[in-house]
């Protein structure tokens, strides 16, 4: 089984079914999970997670900590980082959020 294999394989089990991809068949390189309960975030349809695989195989992941579910969310830094995957963490708050809070 490839690597992508396995960490999709992984991600899924800790952060559900993906909710959209793009690409097709053996080209599809970028996934993305959505929150379970889009009613319980601000922005409903929003993802939290996006996994891609460059043309190079190197994997990487993008996690939104805004509306990053938990535990999930450590679980899934954990994973990344044991097998050596890019994991990038965006803090950004959604700008109507910051309008919000001014």
């Amino acid at each position: 089984m490839s690597d992508m294999n396995w960490t999709l394989s992984f991600l899924s089990s800790v952060a559900g079914q993906i909710t959209t991809s793009s690409g097709e068949g053996i080209t599809t390189r970028l996934f993305a999970w959505g929150v379970k309960d889009v009613n319980a975030v601000l922005h409903p349809g929003d993802y939290w997670m996006f996994y891609v695989v460059d043309d190079n195989g190197k994997q990487a992941v993008r996690i939104m900590s805004f509306i990053a579910p938990e535990p999930a969310f450590y679980s899934v830094i954990g994973y990344c980082k044991y097998h050596d995957i890019q994991c990038e963490i965006d803090e950004s708050i959604p700008e109507e959020e910051a309008a919000n809070d001014a």
